[in-house]
């Protein structure tokens, strides 16, 4: 029997709680027959993280960085508990060759959240996989796939990756 291929959630171009959607789309990545309760439990746990932290309306203001991403994956593992155990790091990409380690690191078994800017802004993503000539993104927001040709670390390509790497899994 053939599996529907897993979607991520929709996430707002304008809502700047891509931070909250990248963790989810995180999770739905890593167990994809995850209920929709258990998705809905896991979304509100995010958003009452956020808002316990006093760090949602800056969130909603300015979009979220490292430490609201922490905040949110620490709330994860936390939710998802013994249902589905997860853990997480943070990883630094090498400054010479980073998207050689980064198609190392994209596995399936694993969730690669990382962040970049391009002309509207920053924005939280979760790396599918790295493939010779793009790189494909698990998220909704419509940019993906990128040509690598177009994406950097520094510089003026279009789209500039943190070379910061948050590595969420199951344990």
């Amino acid at each position: 029997m053939k599996r529907e291929p897993i979607e991520p959630r929709f996430q707002g171009d304008e809502d700047y709680l891509c931070s909250l959607y990248a963790v989810l789309n995180g999770v739905l990545r890593l167990a994809p027959d995850l209920d929709q309760p258990a998705i809905i439990r896991l979304f509100r746990a995010l958003c009452r993280a956020l808002d316990r932290n006093d760090r949602l309306l800056t969130t909603l203001i300015d979009g979220g960085g490292g430490p609201t991403l922490e905040l949110l994956l620490m709330a994860c593992v936390e939710t998802m508990g013994p249902t589905l155990p997860l853990s997480w790091d943070r990883l630094m990409l090498p400054p010479r060759q980073p998207f050689t380690t980064l198609r190392r690191l994209a596995r399936a078994d694993v969730s690669l959240l990382m962040t970049y800017r391009h002309t509207e802004g920053g924005h939280w993503t979760v790396i599918d996989r790295v493939g010779r000539t793009k790189l494909h993104l698990f998220d909704s927001m419509g940019y993906g796939p990128l040509l690598l040709a177009d994406c950097g670390f520094s510089g003026t390509t279009p789209y500039r990756f943190s070379r910061r790497v948050y590595r969420l899994r199951r344990v």
